[in-house]
């Protein structure tokens, strides 16, 4: 059992990822009207959403179960833990309002819905992903006690 402080931080990120597997399904159920063409939207990117759901689900689960090996301040991990729930929730969402207007949002070209959504995704999943995963990496890297 994690002492105090680091039972909550897995808490909650479990619960994140309950809560965001179940979108994810959810978004499922969205896809299969896509795909018939009775909901206006891209079916290959609700798909996305769909899987991003599932994945930031599972993510967060690896992220909860490996707090017990992470040595990292208190404060570091409460931090990390938000920024995994941020990015996992941003990617689902972001991915499933870009649905709509089918824009892939991967690089920057002259459409400026495009490019609105490129720096939002840049800006609330890359980044805030790049740093959880590097605090989480670091925590967990090997030490001769």
């Amino acid at each position: 059992m994690l002492p105090g402080i680091m039972d909550a931080i897995a808490q909650r990120l479990a619960f994140h990822a309950a809560l965001l597997m179940f979108v994810g399904l959810l978004t499922g159920g969205a896809l299969g009207f896509a795909m018939m063409d009775q909901l206006p939207a891209d079916a290959g990117m609700l798909l996305g959403a769909h899987l991003n759901g599932l994945i930031g689900g599972l993510w967060l689960c690896a992220v909860a179960w490996s707090l017990r090996f992470v040595r990292l301040p208190e404060a570091r991990v409460g931090q990390m833990a938000w920024l995994f729930i941020g990015a996992t929730w941003a990617n689902w969402l972001v991915t499933l309002v870009k649905s709509v207007p089918a824009v892939h949002g991967v690089g920057l070209n002259d459409d400026p819905i495009n490019n609105a959504v490129f720096g939002v995704l840049t800006l609330t999943v890359v980044l805030p992903s790049l740093a959880a995963c590097g605090l989480w990496a670091w925590g967990l890297r090997p030490r001769n006690d």
